[in-house]
């Protein structure tokens, strides 16, 4: 392996331990759009953990009624921490990630046309926020407990 390769592996390592917090299998329970809702929240490494993977599913009655994807990654070209999220119907966003040292979490928004995410760690607890564009109100507030690591 040449040392470009191990160069860029330390890259992806250091990027993605910075977002560690996130790991693991979550439960939670919080508002969507003002109304009650629970949900469940994985995240883990994949690709030989060159990505961090992040998947949402937000549960009424025990049914799935939404879902999302969102896949952390490091881009060697801007030097910097991104986020591709995949959301119904169809849409994806490309996103810089943000560390939030207030919080110590993170945050991202793909443009003025998107939402924004935060995400912060507290205690066991992980808070995930979504807002959407002009809104100074989340539209989502979910607080998930985390099961197990990962």
């Amino acid at each position: 392996m040449s040392t470009d390769w191990n160069s860029l592996r330390k890259s992806i390592d250091e990027a993605l331990a910075e977002i560690g917090f996130l790991m693991g299998v979550w439960q939670g329970q919080g508002t969507s759009h003002g109304e009650p809702i629970s949900g469940r929240l994985t995240i883990r490494l994949i690709a030989d953990g060159g990505f961090m993977e992040q998947r949402e599913e937000l549960l009424e009655g025990g049914a799935v009624v939404h879902e999302d994807l969102a896949i952390y990654r490091w881009d060697a070209t801007n030097q910097s921490l991104r986020v591709q999220h995949f959301a119904p119907p169809g849409v994806v966003n490309d996103a810089y990630v943000l560390l939030d040292s207030e919080r110590l979490g993170l945050r991202w928004v793909a443009g003025p046309g998107a939402a924004r995410v935060e995400i912060w760690p507290e205690s066991n607890v992980l808070h995930l926020h979504v807002f959407l564009p002009g809104s100074p109100e989340a539209v989502q507030k979910m607080r998930y407990t985390r099961l197990e690591s990962r």
